[in-house]
């Protein structure tokens, strides 16, 4: 693959802004956000994060010590003290869908490792001491090296899909928002 991440990066630079500056993602940055919306959005990104990490792996995009998904559900488990399971947004049955539309496609495929674990990778590591629990989804064995295996991977051709899973990421956001909103939850 071409390694123009740079510009990948600058091509869904006012996207990814947007996603930062989302209501639910600045909770979290403040430490605002309550442990029962942030365990309703760890739940919603374990499942897209199930399917994500089993396609990168069939296609040896990631590596085992990439995977998030088990210290999702860690963190998941921490916080939700429920005897029934939060709800599973639409937006993650989209993604969902979306990903095993292609699950073949490695250009696709990575496009969706490059949103969801390079912001672990990056933003992530301010956002694992703000959110509530142990933040073990954020915490990495090797980060450096996780970031250069998924920058050695990314070309622009990814643009079309990361900017479709940035606005999936932002549609998730509005919908555990609403969630917070509909059982009179709120910052800390």
């Amino acid at each position: 693959m071409n390694k123009r991440t740079d510009n990948l990066r600058s091509l869904t630079m006012k996207i990814h802004h947007k996603s930062e500056r989302h209501e639910i993602a600045e909770q979290m940055l403040k430490g605002d956000i309550d442990p029962e919306t942030y365990a309703v959005y760890l739940w919603n990104l374990y499942q897209i994060y199930v399917v994500l990490e089993n396609a990168a792996l069939s296609l040896d995009l990631i590596n085992q010590d990439t995977i998030r998904s088990s210290n999702l559900m860690f963190d998941f488990q921490e916080l939700w003290d429920k005897d029934f399971p939060p709800p599973t947004c639409k937006t993650t049955i989209k993604h969902k869908d979306r990903i095993i539309k292609n699950i073949s496609d490695p250009t696709v495929i990575m496009a969706h490792v490059y949103v969801r674990h390079m912001g672990e990778l990056h933003g992530g590591q301010i956002l694992k001491n703000q959110v509530p629990g142990s933040g073990k989804f954020y915490e990495f064995d090797d980060a450096k090296t996780a970031i250069a295996e998924i920058v050695s991977k990314l070309d622009d051709s990814m643009y079309d899909e990361a900017v479709a899973v940035f606005k999936l990421s932002n549609e998730l956001l509005d919908e555990v928002l609403e969630y917070q909103q509909q059982n009179n939850l709120g910052g800390e």
